[in-house]
């Protein structure tokens, strides 16, 4: 009779560890992290949004930054270092919130098919690495424009993502891409740059954190020239030309510097504007969420729960902070909770 409550107790303790991660059926509020307040314990937990720790907000995609090919660095190497039973805790409050944690590949500083990476190696080793770290996916910010005016980008990257996909499956797994703006352009890029990667493997990108900044005289500071025709030099890379152009609405999601400091030149805008627009595209079906660089500048989630809040009024979709349960357990409390679970669970092994 002892048998079938061991079995119950095994399975609870079991379903305790391991929360799935949410599906994001709706907008994606994504926030990149590549900076800390502290680099170890609740600092740490603090930096990296862990609800219980950090205030609610209405982020529901975390990208630790950045996956290197030959290193993890910054906030994926802060992650990479914690223990495992710590990963469980922070990974099971942030499910239990409704947040995806996912790790971003490359960057500013890295030029893959300029530096001749192999594509299918250097997927499989990030692949490798999501999966031995327990993370929900991957986010690609290839920044190797040279690549792309060479010819080359648009062929190592779709066969970068073919293989990560493959490793990645969906839905356990989401792929999202970080491009610029202006990667979407007709004519700059010889191999058509993200045009090409999305007409060929586009039905493996979840969506596109587009970087709608930094971009100089094109500078999407506007409603008009981010949601209806760009400025400046990349032209035709406004939203609803990204959406002329086939890219489905759901997965343009618009990325943007969180404070003025965030950007090395043009494209911010406030909170206050950026939600407007939200609300402007949201009302045209036109629209697939927030991204924004970088937490540091939002630790409080003032910028995202402004633009959150009137984006959702137009869609009667709850924003992250609304999805959070009733009550909310410290990371630490949980571990303690799952251990106190597998004394009792001992304990029933040894009265047998």
């Amino acid at each position: 009779m002892r048998t079938p409550l061991l079995l119950l107790l095994l399975l609870s303790f079991s379903w305790a560890q391991n929360i799935s991660a949410p599906i994001l059926s709706g907008p994606k509020y994504a926030v990149y992290i590549d900076g800390a307040a502290g680099w170890w314990g609740e600092a740490l937990a603090r930096s990296l949004n862990v609800p219980g720790y950090a205030p609610k907000n209405a982020y529901n995609n975390v990208i630790l930054a950045f996956w290197l090919p030959d290193r993890a660095a910054d906030l994926a190497s802060a992650w990479a270092s914690l223990d495992d039973s710590t990963k469980t805790t922070y990974l099971n409050a942030y499910h239990n919130a409704g947040i995806r944690v996912t790790v971003s590949a490359f960057g500013s500083t890295v030029n893959p098919a300029t530096q001749n990476l192999d594509a299918t190696a250097t997927a499989n080793s990030f692949a490798q690495w999501i999966i031995s770290n327990r993370l929900d996916g991957a986010d690609v910010d290839y920044e190797d424009s040279a690549s792309f005016e060479n010819n080359i980008g648009a062929t190592w990257l779709i066969t970068f993502n073919k293989v990560l996909r493959a490793a990645l499956p969906s839905p356990q797994y989401t792929i999202s891409h970080a491009p610029q703006g202006p990667y979407f352009m007709d004519t700059k890029y010889p191999d058509g740059a993200y045009n090409t990667i999305h007409q060929k493997a586009g039905s493996g990108i979840d969506w596109y954190n587009v970087q709608f900044y930094n971009q100089d005289s094109t500078t999407y500071s506007t409603c008009d020239t981010l949601l209806v025709a760009s400025d400046g030099w990349a032209s035709n890379t406004a939203v609803s030309q990204l959406i002329a152009k086939n890219i489905p609405a759901s997965k343009i999601v618009i990325g943007k510097p969180i404070a003025k400091t965030d950007a090395y030149n043009t494209g911010f805008m406030s909170s206050s504007d950026l939600a407007a627009c939200g609300k402007m595209a949201k009302d045209k079906g036109r629209f697939g969420g927030f991204m924004g660089w970088q937490y540091p500048s939002d630790v409080n989630g003032t910028w995202i729960n402004a633009i959150a809040i009137e984006n959702d009024s137009a869609t009667n979709q709850p924003t992250g902070s609304d999805v959070l349960k009733p009550t909310s357990v410290k990371p630490g409390i949980a571990a303690a909770v799952q251990l106190s679970v597998a004394a009792l669970i001992m304990a029933c092994l040894l009265a047998l």
